[in-house]
């Protein structure tokens, strides 16, 4: 009584810094999940929470997992935005929902780049998949904010294209 769950996050963080944190709400208004997310919070699951959800955030927390996800079917993208994190994670790539499926059977992702528009379906269905494992998403489209939004509401961070490497970094970071 007399906070929210950010507020609570803020003081747990402060006596168990090296913590894993998921925020259980039952309130999805994006300006208030952006706030979380920036303050530190790893995952956000929906209320009642769905196990399967909850067992992904902590089996990727326990693994410790460094891989990292780049879907994105336009090549020289795809291509700068490894090299932007190759220095840090373990990136692999994916040009469709298929392979970005096969990637997340095979190796524990701590991240994830995902465009939500993919040559053999949509990307939203992925960033569901992806959010139900653990793994830590922020969308890139080339859509409209308000259309992008509709899909994947405030759950996850979204940049639209063209946009700024700094603030790509900066949103990802803010899911940490």
């Amino acid at each position: 009584p007399g906070m929210d769950g950010v507020e609570l996050f803020q003081r747990l963080r402060r006596t168990a810094p090296d913590a894993h944190y998921l925020l259980m709400t039952a309130f999805t208004e994006a300006g208030r999940l952006r706030d979380a997310r920036r303050a530190g919070i790893e995952g956000i699951l929906p209320t009642p929470v769905p196990v399967e959800a909850l067992l992904g955030f902590v089996d990727a927390a326990d693994r410790g997992a460094n891989g990292m996800l780049i879907v994105e079917d336009e090549e020289g993208l795809a291509t700068n935005l490894e090299e932007l994190f190759a220095g840090q994670w373990e990136v692999r790539r994916a040009r469709s929902l298929a392979e970005a499926l096969d990637v997340c059977d095979r190796q524990p992702l701590a991240a994830a780049l995902v465009d939500l528009r993919l040559p053999d379906g949509s990307g939203e269905e992925l960033v569901q998949q992806l959010l139900a494992r653990g793994t830590r998403v922020v969308v890139i489209t080339g859509m409209p904010r308000e259309d992008a939004e509709a899909l994947v509401g405030g759950m996850v961070p979204l940049v639209t294209k063209p946009f700024d490497a700094p603030d790509l970094i900066e949103r990802l970071r803010a899911t940490a």
